[in-house]
């Protein structure tokens, strides 16, 4: 009996994610849609990086379902660009492994710094979904009050060579 109800629990808490991780990709797509600088950071695809702490399964299990929602949208082009995926451990050579990204997606459970010493080196967009990142990555996506909000830190923007449309920060919450 209590087999069965852990793994009750495990399937309701993995289709949460999954549901959580089709609304955080369907977002990415929106926001690179406002990206005005994209075409010009994205060397003619949009590369998308997902990157987890392979010492947390919670980090693998939100990279895993981040990168095949990305997948599902594998036919779809972001300002004319196509998109291609790939997901990554934290590790000792992330540098020139995520290095021509045009975006960087950061799991729960990554010491962000090294990540955004890479970003504002190669100029790439960090995205991440949870409230450990606020003020400290480009955008943070978070479900607040049964809708989703945009956190946006300008000057970490300014520093990954990112330039967002008004009509996105004008419904986001803003650090400056």
């Amino acid at each position: 009996m209590q087999k069965r109800v852990f793994i009750l629990i495990f399937l309701i808490a993995v289709l949460c994610v999954n549901i959580y991780s089709q609304d955080t990709v369907s977002l990415l797509f929106r926001i690179l849609k406002f990206e005005r600088s994209l075409k010009n950071r994205a060397k003619g695809k949009v590369h998308i990086a997902v990157v987890y702490n392979n010492e947390k399964r919670y980090s693998a299990l939100e990279a895993i379902n981040i990168a095949g929602e990305i997948n599902k949208f594998s036919d779809e082009k972001i300002q004319n660009l196509d998109v291609s995926h790939g997901i990554f451990i934290v590790d000792d050579k992330i540098d020139s492994k995520i290095k021509d990204s045009s975006i960087i997606y950061i799991a729960k459970g990554v010491n962000e710094r090294e990540i955004m010493n890479i970003a504002k080196k190669h100029k790439i967009l960090t995205v991440a979904q949870d409230k450990q990142y606020i003020k400290k990555v480009g955008i943070v996506i978070l479900k607040e009050e049964e809708e989703n909000k945009f956190h946006i830190n300008v000057k970490i923007l300014k520093e990954e060579g990112v330039n967002i449309a008004q009509e996105l920060l004008a419904i986001s919450k803003i650090y400056k």
